[in-house]
């Protein structure tokens, strides 16, 4: 790593002279930290050694150093019927390296190789550069390709650019698309233009019957600013699957539907005990500013199921101030049994809190 001409010549001078194969390996590998033009020609040497290991570390070497002499060194490989038919990812993958941001030559491998990680790694180099028409047509051939990887990269850019051949469809046509290939469309949701069409797809695969799909439509839907997809979530609070209920209060944590926090608030106040439990539930995610004053009102009030979730979600949010509302209820109340519960959940905030002001205030209950 002391870039110094010197070092370089040491290391050339090096690697002409060893014969042993370790030794040749580090000091391809130590020239192609150095990035030295002038070590290309050497390098070129290893490529057609009968040693897989020693043949690969020029080949590495020669991708990093870059530049058109070790380009042209490594299209002749590639052509070559010296080099180990073994070898033939490897010069590939060498090629794309070395060739990176030359649209010719990664699309010159990626039509030619017979080995799906190099064509999905050179499917992502020309994807990514633009959105032209030949772009574009590859994405839409590679969304109907055998390989799983490449379908899934070309429907996931496909989303992000929007293209109308990848799109048409997409909200009925899910039902017809492998399971792994629904859960790349419902990662990608939040690139669609449509937040309706978006919205449409998420709440219909929530209709699967598979767990993981139901949880991926739950994280895009949380991306959604709508009030449906707002609704989703909060119903999908009252499953008893765990992975669903915690799907959908880590996507309430985080939704963009701009009036949650008033619409939470108002259904606190709901005459529906279901209505108002579900609302309990998410303020304790979602953080409510001013839902703990309400929770208190619940405990208190006649409702006894209400009450019970409003003791669990006080337990997580409440504070000192809380705790003294809770106290008063505590102490002005005449119902022995609601003295008893709200006097369980004083105390157990109370530790909660750890503090010695507290604890203190918590001693004179019964």
């Amino acid at each position: 790593s002391i870039h110094d001409p010197k070092a370089v010549v040491a290391l050339e001078a090096a690697l002409r002279k060893t014969s042993e194969k370790r030794e040749k390996i580090g000091l391809a590998y130590s020239l192609a930290i150095q990035k030295s033009p002038s070590s290309v020609p050497l390098l070129a040497s290893l490529v057609v050694d009968s040693d897989l290991e020693i043949a690969r570390a020029g080949l590495s070497a020669l991708a990093t150093i870059g530049g058109n002499e070790a380009l042209d060194i490594l299209k002749k490989a590639d052509a070559s019927q010296k080099v180990a038919l073994g070898l033939k990812p490897d010069v590939e993958e060498a090629l794309l390296i070395a060739g990176s941001g030359n649209a010719g030559v990664v699309q010159e491998v990626y039509q030619a190789t017979k080995s799906d990680f190099v064509r999905l790694a050179a499917f992502l180099e020309l994807a990514r550069n633009g959105a032209d028409s030949k772009v574009i047509a590859l994405i839409e051939k590679a969304v109907k390709s055998d390989s799983g990887g490449l379908r899934h990269a070309a429907l996931k850019r496909g989303i992000e650019l929007n293209l109308p051949n990848v799109l048409t469809g997409l909200e009925q046509g899910m039902d017809q698309m492998p399971a792994e290939d629904r859960l790349i469309v419902l990662a990608n949701l939040q690139h669609l233009k449509s937040a309706d069409v978006a919205e449409k797809i998420a709440l219909r695969r929530m209709g699967s019957a598979a767990q993981d799909e139901r949880i991926a439509a739950l994280a895009a839907l949380g991306e959604m600013p709508g009030k449906p997809a707002f609704d989703a979530l909060l119903q999908a609070l009252g499953d008893r699957s765990p992975p669903i209920y915690q799907a959908a209060a880590a996507a309430l944590a985080a939704t963009r539907y701009p009036a949650a926090e008033a619409e939470l608030l108002g259904q606190l106040r709901d005459t529906s005990t279901a209505v108002r439990v579900l609302a309990i539930k998410a303020v304790v995610f979602r953080q409510v500013p001013g839902a703990n004053g309400i929770l208190i009102e619940i405990i208190a009030g006649s409702d006894p199921v209400a009450s019970k979730e409003a003791m669990k979600s006080l337990y997580f949010t409440a504070t000192l101030d809380d705790l003294r509302a809770l106290y008063s209820r505590a102490t002005a109340t005449q119902d022995a049994e609601m003295r008893k519960s709200i006097t369980a959940i004083c105390s157990k905030i109370a530790t909660r809190i750890d503090t010695a002001e507290a604890r203190d205030l918590v001693k004179p209950l019964p």
